[in-house]
């Protein structure tokens, strides 16, 4: 058996014809390609995951990176939260209003939040408290300070994506008007901030 680390930067030659080239190493993915000639025949078989394999995610791994969508549009809402579990994001908590948002992120004086999530998805035009008061109020908590928030919204002008920038945002993404195109955007945020981004361990809040 050949082992590849991580870092491996190579190819694999099996006899004089076959090649398979290592095209990306990622967290939990392997992207590879095989070149050898038509005679010979390529094929994928899909294994089954195996509960004792240490190298899968768990449950319990995928509950160590949750995330808060915030989005009014069901529609939206749907397609991000079923975009975030095709990428293994299943701990998802979803609110509809900027109020809802900062109950849970911000709770009375002498208790916590229901959680401290490890990404936030904040869409803009709320029907209360607009996106941009929510991100204001959630950096002025010590503890929320490093959570990553993705501003998602309509919007596309240059003025919107300085303001969220200035108030905390860490990226401001446009939504895209296809269907198809808004699901590989999630896609993308997904896996880059859940596997390419380094994301702090959570602060614990203070008690009183």
């Amino acid at each position: 058996m050949l082992v590849l680390s991580r870092d491996c930067d190579s190819s694999i030659r099996i006899g004089p014809d076959i090649t398979i080239k290592i095209l990306s190493i990622r967290k939990q993915r392997v992207k590879i390609g095989v070149d050898a000639p038509s005679n010979v025949r390529v094929w994928r078989d899909e294994i089954a995951p195996s509960e004792e394999d240490p190298s899968l995610p768990d449950s319990s791994e995928k509950e160590r990176f949750p995330v808060l969508v915030v989005e009014d549009n069901p529609d939206h809402a749907e397609l991000i939260v079923r975009a975030l579990a095709a990428n293994h994001l299943d701990s998802v908590t979803l609110v509809t209003s900027g109020a809802e948002a900062l109950g849970a992120l911000l709770p009375d004086a002498g208790s916590e939040p229901r959680f401290v999530p490890s990404l936030v998805l904040l869409d803009l035009k709320l029907p209360d408290i607009s996106g941009i008061d929510v991100l204001r109020g959630l950096r002025q908590a010590p503890w929320l300070v490093a959570v990553p928030v993705v501003v998602l919204t309509a919007a596309d002008d240059d003025e919107s994506v300085r303001m969220c920038l200035a108030a905390g945002a860490n990226a401001f993404v446009t939504k895209a008007a296809g269907f198809a195109q808004f699901a590989q955007s999630i896609g993308r945020i997904a896996e880059f901030w859940s596997q390419e981004h380094r994301v702090p361990t959570p602060a614990a809040t203070p008690r009183s």
